[in-house]
């Protein structure tokens, strides 16, 4: 099994960042996140600073699927990739996030969504993870998917 991803860091955006996550952003947020967990049939966290910070850089939310069905959807996870050569190969991690970053951007209407519920001006920083990248990392269940 591949160990946790490499992430980077999103260029700063001051019209976005730093900005208090208020009761009502925070139902937003939510009201958000149903329709996320719905349409991906999973669960959505918040994650990240955002649990600790005040206020939060921005607001890291994960979808959080098992493993088995992450593999299915999005192809076997490459090896971590710990040298700049590796970094390199598209074969490996950086290519395989840019995947799960295109699906979630470009596949997804869930940025027009986060418009819809009110949510302009945050950065939602949106990861697609299976359940054994961070398991034993707090976070905090926003919705889970509603079964008719």
């Amino acid at each position: 099994m591949a160990g946790e991803p490499i992430l980077g860091k999103a260029e700063p955006s001051p019209h976005q960042d730093y900005r208090p996550l208020t009761w009502k952003r925070f139902l937003a947020l939510r009201a958000w996140a149903r329709r996320v967990a719905d349409a991906e049939d999973a669960p959505v966290y918040l994650v990240g600073s955002a649990l600790t910070k005040s206020p939060p850089r921005d607001l890291d939310v994960s979808i959080v699927l098992p493993l088995a069905r992450f593999v299915a959807q999005f192809g076997p996870i490459p090896p971590n990739a710990h040298s700049a050569a590796e970094h390199q190969d598209v074969n490996r991690m950086p290519a395989y996030m840019n995947r799960l970053h295109h699906y979630l951007t470009y596949e997804r209407p869930y940025q027009v969504w986060a418009l819809e519920a009110g949510l302009a001006y945050t950065r939602l920083d949106l990861k697609i993870c299976p359940d054994t990248w961070w398991p034993n990392k707090d976070r905090l269940l926003l919705a889970s998917p509603q079964h008719p």
